[in-house]
């Protein structure tokens, strides 16, 4: 259903049953590990004009990891991760930051 490079792939189905019998099936949760957590393959410092798409595409070979990076770098502003002079932790493509909610 999703792409081998996408967030959502590998994610459990789950199933609700409304009260009228109704099913609907859609994907868990996918919840971020503490930043702690997350082994960094390296650091790079943001530079002027930079995008997470751009800095993925650099460092991943892959503009569409830019949510790896998003994710080894938590915030509530995702904004703030490209700010020229933020340290970004990059983390190994082979490494989920996420966890399945049970």
């Amino acid at each position: 259903m999703f792409d081998p490079s996408s967030r959502y792939h590998g994610l459990p189905n789950r199933l609700h049953r409304r009260s009228d019998g109704r099913e609907y099936v859609y994907k868990a949760r996918r919840l971020i590990r503490d930043d702690a957590a997350v082994p960094a393959s390296h650091e790079v410092t943001v530079g002027a004009d930079e995008r997470l798409d751009t800095i993925a595409a650099r460092e991943l070979g892959d503009p569409l990891a830019f949510w790896r990076i998003a994710d080894a770098n938590p915030t509530l502003d995702p904004f703030a991760l490209v700010e020229p002079g933020t340290t970004l932790k990059i983390p190994s493509l082979d490494h989920d930051c996420a966890q399945v909610d049970e």
